[in-house]
């Protein structure tokens, strides 16, 4: 019974890249609209790359690559934070 739990465990999968491609396509055409232009300024390009980033981690559990995408999550909270203190320093929040 052991046996039998540890092969269910340890027992990998495939997946094909077509699928986790177009759902990135998916995303990344939703969260281009969340970025736009007013009078002359970016505006909203941290949030739609969060987002992005968000769910290319996601798609990265899906495909069971869960390591990496526990490393990015971590890099994307520091960068996050870094530019959170940069904004605060600089007074443009």
């Amino acid at each position: 019974m052991i046996d039998a739990i540890i092969d269910e465990l340890t027992n990998t999968f495939s997946v094909t890249p077509a699928p986790i491609a177009f759902a990135r396509l998916v995303l990344a055409i939703i969260l281009a609209g969340l970025i736009f232009t007013s009078n002359g300024e970016v505006r909203n390009i941290t949030t739609g790359a969060s987002l992005w980033l968000a769910g290319a981690i996601g798609l990265g559990c899906g495909a069971g690559k869960i390591p990496l995408a526990a490393m990015a999550a971590v890099t994307a909270v520091v960068v996050l934070y870094v530019l959170r203190l940069v904004e605060e320093a600089a007074g443009t929040q």
